[in-house]
């Protein structure tokens, strides 16, 4: 098992690579959000739905902002109220966004992280990076370093903990206010 710190899990990134680190709930699988090969390795790694989309997170709203199309000012408001923290929102994605990253939606999911190790990942990266369960598809997500090598024993790791929350983000859908996933 290949275990990275902030540094290394930064020039992995910056090299195309995927990385698995903790998140607020469950091991993520996450790679740079404007490689395309990369974030294709992450969908058939996970054996995922490319039609599904993926996650994009951030330590700072500057982080996510231009993967997002125009959102009202009410909208915005509304997010910052729960940012940055565990809830992930539905939002427009902008015209640049990767057909990889928004799958067959419109919109992109996005969240800015309060998590010490995503906020350090993604300051050191200087950037939002992709962020999705550490599973295949349909199976339960890795909750420690060791599930995630027998998933991917291939995949280094970021040294971290999770950060305590039981089930992974809330989800909501921002042009709808719909609590997607609670």
């Amino acid at each position: 098992m290949q275990i990275l710190d902030i540094d290394n899990a930064k020039e992995s990134l910056n090299k195309g690579k995927v990385i698995a680190y903790p998140t607020e709930a469950v091991f993520g699988l996450g790679c740079d959000p404007n490689n395309d090969v990369a974030i294709q390795f992450v969908i058939d790694l996970k054996k995922r739905n490319p039609k599904k989309g993926l996650i994009v997170v951030g330590a700072i709203l500057g982080h996510v902002m231009p993967f997002l199309g125009k959102l009202d000012e009410g909208l915005l408001n509304k997010v910052m109220q729960q940012w940055p923290g565990p809830v992930t929102w539905i939002l427009p994605a902008a015209d640049s966004v990767s057909s990889l990253i928004t799958g067959e939606h419109s919109t992109i999911a996005v969240r800015v992280s309060a998590h010490p190790v995503v906020q350090s990942l993604c300051n050191s990266f200087g950037g939002a990076i992709v962020s999705t369960s550490a599973n295949f598809e349909g199976e339960i997500a890795a909750k420690s370093q060791n599930e995630v090598f027998e998933y991917f024993p291939e995949i280094a790791i970021v040294e971290g903990s999770l950060g305590g929350i039981e089930r992974p983000t809330k989800i909501i859908d921002g042009r709808t206010m719909k609590v997607l996933r609670d």
